[in-house]
């Protein structure tokens, strides 16, 4: 109690003071201060109709201020005042606001002047649905200002404005993406009215993402197909696919009188008819010895009987006898060659029997050896005979 009893005696000495002050300037007990650039400054603004906006009143270039008073003037046809608030250059208790009239009245309560710069009061002002979309005029001028010592301080008034707008544009950027086939864009656009400010077009994409469907296989007794290209991305049908003719059955596979291809032995098969050559030759090498043993065997036989022969025919061991047994030994290695030759086809279409079978015949073999060999004795010894040995 005792702290606010202080406080009112605070106010009432400050108000004496400054009344006192008044008195003597006005008695011209004191001279007017020029101050350098003192000044004060409006706001300007924008707002829609029916909105509401704030406009500040600041002081530059303070001198140093004891007290002052202020008037605020506006178009009411298009401007409601709400209210008015004390800003930052006096403290709130010290200053007094009268939205009704616009006027502003502040004074130190310390007798010490005031020298900040800043805010000095606030204005709010509505916006009437009437308005026309123009400027609005808001100003203010100094109605008194003074120092501590009852000097008149010169502070300039000053004006802004409140611009009427059909929307205050809230600006934002929005996508629309592009698709395959289509433009995309973006552009900046007011939330709140729509207008476009700002647009850039996105090229198509393109359908890069594909796949196959409706593939079918083809069969023997079915058609097959390509299938058909689609959009993974769109779905859309991008290109559609072929026939696939049947494949060829069984019954349609070449003639046994048509080439056919000709398989390659394998490893196994030409090893066992290697070897079975093998014994085929070695057997007919054997044959061969043998024939040419029992040759040599006839031909010492006929060796003694022909010494016997000699013996007993002394007496027609002549020229003529020289020129038999010559011819003989001439029809002797005919009837050997031709042999030979017999048993070279023989041998011969033996070997093509073998390639076309495959398996040689060891037995035959053998016993044709044998037949050749019998009828090559049997011609000697029919020659032989022939010539009388």
């Amino acid at each position: 109690m005792q702290e606010r009893k202080t406080c009112e005696r605070i106010r009432i000495i400050a108000v004496i003071g400054m009344i006192f002050v008044l008195i003597m300037t006005i008695a011209g007990g004191k001279t007017r201060v020029q101050a350098a650039g003192a000044a004060l400054s409006v706001s300007s603004v924008s707002a829609e109709k029916g909105g509401t906006v704030t406009v500040n009143v600041s002081l530059s270039n303070n001198p140093g201020i004891y007290g002052i008073k202020v008037k605020t003037e506006y178009d009411s046809s298009a401007l409601q005042l709400k209210s008015m608030s004390n800003g930052n250059v006096f403290p709130v208790s010290e200053a007094i606001c009268n939205e009704a009239k616009g006027v502003y009245v502040a004074n130190s309560s310390d007798f010490n002047n005031v020298t900040g710069n800043g805010i000095l009061f606030t204005l709010e002002f509505k916006v009437l649905d009437g308005a026309d979309e123009a400027s609005c005029n808001v100003s203010v001028k100094l109605e008194k200002a003074q120092n501590v010592d009852g000097g008149k301080i010169d502070v300039s008034g000053g004006s802004g404005k409140v611009t009427v707008e059909k929307c205050i544009h809230n600006k934002k950027t929005q996508t629309i993406a592009a698709t395959c086939e289509t433009e995309g864009e973006t552009k900046v656009v007011c939330t709140k009215c729509g207008e476009v400010f700002e647009k850039n077009k996105i090229p198509a994409t393109g359908h890069k993402n594909t796949e196959i469907k409706n593939k079918v296989d083809a069969t023997t007794t079915t058609e097959g197909y390509t299938g058909d290209t689609y959009c993974k991305d769109c779905g859309k049908l991008i290109a559609s696919g072929t026939k696939i003719e049947k494949l060829p059955s069984k019954s349609d596979s070449p003639k046994s009188d048509e080439k056919t291809e000709v398989k390659k032995p394998d490893n196994n098969t030409t090893a066992t008819a290697k070897n079975t050559e093998k014994k085929t030759e070695k057997k007919t090498s054997d044959s061969k010895k043998t024939k040419s043993k029992k040759t040599k065997e006839n031909t010492a036989d006929v060796s003694k009987t022909s010494e016997k022969a000699t013996e007993k025919a002394t007496e027609k061991a002549s020229e003529t006898e020289l020129v038999t047994e010559t011819e003989s030994e001439t029809e002797i290695t005919e009837t050997t060659e031709q042999t030979e030759k017999k048993d070279t086809m023989k041998d011969t279409k033996k070997e093509e029997v073998k390639k076309s079978s495959g398996v040689p015949k060891a037995a035959a073999v053998v016993v044709l050896i044998a037949v050749i060999g019998a009828i090559g004795a049997g011609l000697y010894f029919f020659v032989m005979k022939k010539t009388g040995r």
